[in-house]
């Protein structure tokens, strides 16, 4: 027992996240604010979306170019969806008086499309047993859910660090930030339905062979 006085000690180790468990690597490239982890954090989310492209080519009646079309689609997208939403987001948080500087800017993207790019990642090898065995329009659904699940995730984060980033010195939140975080969640949806529509036309139609 402890004396009076003295707190009670714990031999119990630190708690870490999971991604400490999994990649200390990983954990390198997810730290860090300024312009090159920035830079760094976007490229290893963009990346990380090969092993999930790899795994949509798993169908016999799929070309190296179909593939390779579908696959570029994918970061293009993503990369697009946190360019021109968190650019015009940054716009819309200035006129509300609640400045956000570019560098800041920048780290928040980063982090929606690691988010992004790592929910893929993970997704990759349930989504290759499902486009493997499945039938077209299964497999189309798995591989469009697992987008939409990933896509989600990195307009949240990347919502949540908009408010967060631009709350006041007291912690309280500005109304401003929070309709335009909104409004971000709305636009970047619809503009990442956008990009990703005429990618399933060219999954579905070539492929996944077409048996739609």
């Amino acid at each position: 027992f402890p004396r009076p006085g003295e707190a009670a000690r714990s031999d119990a180790p630190p708690r870490t996240s999971v991604l400490h468990e999994v990649s200390p690597v990983l954990v390198r490239i997810a730290e860090g604010d300024d312009v090159a982890a920035a830079a760094r954090r976007a490229g290893a989310g963009l990346m990380l979306t090969l092993p999930f492209t790899l795994a949509t080519g798993l169908r016999t009646e799929a070309s190296p170019l179909d593939v390779i079309v579908a696959g570029l689609a994918l970061p293009v997208g993503l990369a697009i969806v946190a360019l021109v939403g968190v650019s015009a987001s940054t716009l819309g948080i200035s006129l509300a008086s609640a400045p956000l500087s570019p560098t800041a800017a920048a780290s928040i993207a980063s982090r929606g499309l690691f988010r992004a790019g790592l929910l893929l990642a993970g997704l990759a090898p349930l989504c290759a047993l499902w486009v493997a065995s499945a039938r077209g329009l299964e497999a189309l659904f798995c591989t469009s859910l697992a987008v939409f699940v990933a896509g989600v995730s990195g307009i949240g984060t990347i919502a949540r660090g908009l408010v967060t980033a631009t709350a006041a010195p007291d912690g309280t939140l500005r109304l401003g930030a929070l309709v335009v975080s909104a409004l971000f969640v709305m636009f970047a949806l619809v503009l990442g339905l956008r990009v990703w529509l005429p990618v399933v036309d060219v999954l579905g139609a070539r492929v996944f062979g077409g048996d739609l």
